[in-house]
């Protein structure tokens, strides 16, 4: 399990760039959320999480 996230490198990890923004228009507000972790989480790191306690 990775350790916690601060604050400070969850803002550096999920914030979305003005592309990918644009991509969120069409998502409801539900699936916006989902829709963006699963966006930015396999850069971070490097696979897409596995179960809801990996999420920082």
């Amino acid at each position: 399990m990775a350790r916690d996230l601060g604050l400070d490198e969850v803002v550096d990890h999920f914030t979305l760039n003005g592309e990918e923004t644009g991509w969120l228009r069409n998502k409801t507000c539900t699936t916006r959320l989902d829709f963006a972790v699963q966006l930015k989480f396999p850069l971070w790191r490097g696979r897409f999480p596995k179960m809801r306690l990996e999420l920082p």
